[in-house]
């Protein structure tokens, strides 16, 4: 790091609901076209070139089976937090739907405003535009009962969902993490990164074969 960067303050409201959530903020990123390797990987697997911010997360989910998601930072006040949505509460997702929340719904929200459903899918207000210049990466971990209930009560049945539903394991945070990471700083050299937060209430006691 040859400057200061902002840490990235994360909270979780509920340990069971959200059971690791690492952030890390990146300056210095160039929105634009993938390489054609990136795109042909992506395509190979019927997935759309977006953009290089927006594929390298892609990659990294199909990659390492790790959802990953990526903000805009300017959009972001405050904390990002892990919190159940209060009554009433909107969110306008990344696909144009537009959705009112209740109290069992999990949320990602920052200070004012709610940013987009847990493990599934994002909101259109945060997401990466193409003079975006820093980003704030979001990798976390999430129940996978209540991933699955969410998605059928708002009929949004995404690639993250699918995995959050199945279940991952606590220790591909930090590694999606790190993997998007340094394939943004592939894609974009002139990238500069803050150093990552990690809220890990109850770390997953290893097993003995």
């Amino acid at each position: 790091v040859d400057k200061y960067i902002e840490t990235v303050k994360v909270t979780i409201t509920d340990e069971k609901a959200c059971t690791r959530f690492m952030s890390m903020r990146i300056d210095g990123v160039t929105v634009g076209e993938s390489p054609e390797w990136l795109k042909k990987r992506l395509e190979a697997i019927g997935q759309r070139s977006i953009n290089n911010i927006v594929d390298a997360t892609n990659y990294v989910q199909f990659a390492l089976n790790k959802p990953m998601h990526a903000y805009d930072a300017r959009s972001i006040k405050g904390a990002l937090s892990a919190r159940f949505a209060r009554a009433g509460e909107s969110l306008t997702t990344l696909d144009e739907k537009s959705l009112t929340l209740d109290e069992q719904t999990l949320v990602i929200a920052d200070d004012e405003k709610v940013l987009g459903l847990a493990g599934i899918k994002g909101g259109k207000f945060s997401g990466i535009q193409n003079d975006t210049t820093s980003v704030i990466l979001e990798s976390a971990n999430f129940e996978s009962v209540l991933i699955r209930k969410t998605a059928q009560k708002y009929n949004l049945k995404t690639d993250a969902s699918k995995r959050f539903e199945n279940g991952i394991a606590n220790s591909l945070v930090i590694e999606g993490l790190y993997m998007t990471a340094n394939l943004i700083k592939e894609l974009c050299s002139s990238a500069v990164f803050g150093f990552e937060t990690d809220i890990y209430p109850k770390k997953d006691a290893p097993y003995h074969v």
